[in-house]
């Protein structure tokens, strides 16, 4: 300050100020009745995106957007994800990894006349939170270079997830997991709970949910339950809602992690995307991870199903058809199969959710537009296929969903069959529907419209019921 003119000072103090609220232009999804739903104090990439203080934050944003949407559990795991980098960044950089940034501190430093006292003192100038501790042996760019490295890498992950519409979720709680060959027994213990098992030289682990009233000894049905990509086990659960299903059907939900960024932006080996050949063997995976829960659960191995949610659901597809032994039946939502040559030892039936208006996995596939790395086919093609393989009908009986809600959304079932021993091809499409799934409103707009006419969740029970593996 002292080396600095009056005008000097002012020019700084704006250009800061106006740096500072560069990014204020919308609300941020973690706040919680305006407040921040992650740190008490917030940290640097927070105050870059924010307004300066969690006051003006409140007096801004509270109540915004509508719905209750920012109250979501599940939009706090893409933040946390990118503060948790910047934090560690921060941390072994040697600063305080709740600092603010520079910005902010020119902006206070220069407008409370008690900061440069509190300076000179040696006592903490800013008012709102902790000053960096700059250590011995300090390089700005040498810093700054790894600070943007690990923002920009957690916020690329976060956007590709956010704009894929597959971002709601909760974390991997690592505490709840227990470890491997640990029996669990289904009838006594109900809820959530989390299991591991080693595959290919790679610790993997899954979400389990049991529902209540398991008769001890009855055997029960399983759901795999495969979350897209840029998701994990907790996300999927909570953006689908099958624990509820599962409650009221009585079947137990399993929902596996794949593979990725810090047990939150996974994605699985489900073709499609970039050579197979260098990815985890998640068939091998789901067979392993199919043989732990048996071992351990009460489970009806003529009653074993995969759905899955985009990536999940092009995994779904290759489990009908690499798994075909030991999965009776699948369901995708949004995703297309994806594997170059199916061959499924026996006919698997399969169910289909697929949104017109779906800009992530679209209907028509990836197009002229598509990246280069990416092969899947399009839903009349997948259709076509599938239908090929279970030995069905090539016309299809049609049926038309009462539009019951005006939701921008209509509904159209057709059915394939009955093929070779029985089995069926179901094609659920949504007019106007988006990357979402029926029946569950999506936390965000970004990822498209969903359908209130239908539930996903209770047509897939449905289909499942209707085609266990092998005949009575």
């Amino acid at each position: 300050r002292a080396e600095r003119s009056e005008g000097e000072l002012a020019a700084v103090l704006a250009e800061a100020r106006q740096g500072q609220e560069g990014e204020g232009g919308r609300p941020c999804v973690l706040l919680r009745e305006g407040r921040c739903s992650v740190y008490a104090v917030r940290p640097m990439a927070c105050r870059r995106y924010l307004s300066r203080s969690v006051d003006s934050c409140e007096a801004r944003w509270k109540g915004v957007p509508g719905e209750g949407a920012i109250e979501h559990a599940l939009l706090a795991e893409v933040g946390r994800g990118a503060a948790t980098a910047v934090h560690a960044g921060f941390i072994g950089a040697g600063y305080d990894g709740y600092s603010y940034d520079l910005r902010l501190a020119l902006v206070e430093g220069l407008e409370d006349p008690a900061g440069e006292a509190r300076w000179l003192a040696g006592e903490k100038a800013f008012s709102g939170a902790a000053e960096s501790r700059t250590p011995s042996g300090f390089s700005q760019k040498e810093t700054l270079a790894r600070l943007k490295a690990a923002l920009g890498g957690a916020v690329r992950a976060g956007l590709v997830a956010l704009l894929g519409g597959l971002v709601w979720g909760g974390g991997l709680e690592a505490a709840e997991v227990p470890a491997a060959g640990v029996a669990v027994r289904a009838a006594v213990v109900s809820g959530k709970q989390w299991r591991k098992v080693r595959v290919g030289g790679l610790e993997r682990s899954c979400r389990i949910y049991v529902p209540e009233g398991l008769a001890a000894g009855r055997a029960v049905p399983l759901v795999l339950v495969l979350h897209g990509a840029g998701m994990n086990a907790g996300m999927m659960a909570s953006f689908c809602g099958m624990d509820e299903q599962a409650e009221a059907s009585k079947f137990i939900a399993v929902y596996p992690n794949g593979t990725g960024m810090a047990e939150t932006f996974l994605t699985w080996n489900a073709g499609g995307i970039g050579p197979s050949r260098e990815k985890p063997d998640d068939v091998a995976f789901m067979r392993a991870l199919l043989d732990e829960v048996e071992g351990a659960f009460p489970v009806d191995r003529r009653r074993i199903f995969a759905a899955g949610l985009s990536n999940g659901g092009m995994m779904s597809y290759r489990l009908g058809a690499e798994l075909s032994d030991r999965i009776a039946a699948i369901a995708a939502v949004g995703g297309t199969l994806a594997v170059a040559d199916p061959q499924p030892g026996r006919p698997v039936s399969a169910i289909h959710f697929h949104g017109t208006a779906d800009r992530i996995v679209p209907y028509g596939g990836p197009g002229r537009w598509g990246r280069k790395n990416l092969s899947f086919l399009s839903v009349p093609e997948t259709v076509a296929r599938w239908v090929g393989l279970t030995g069905c009908p090539a016309a299809g009986v049609v049926r038309e969903v009462p539009d019951r809600f005006e939701d921008g959304t209509r509904v159209k079932v057709t059915t394939y069959g009955p093929g070779r021993a029985g089995a069926e091809v179901v094609l659920v499409e949504v007019e106007g529907g988006g990357h979402t799934w029926p029946g569950q409103q999506p936390m965000v707009g970004l990822i498209g419209k969903s359908s209130r006419e239908i539930s996903a969740n209770q047509m897939i029970w449905d289909f499942f019921v209707k085609h266990p593996l092998g005949r009575p």
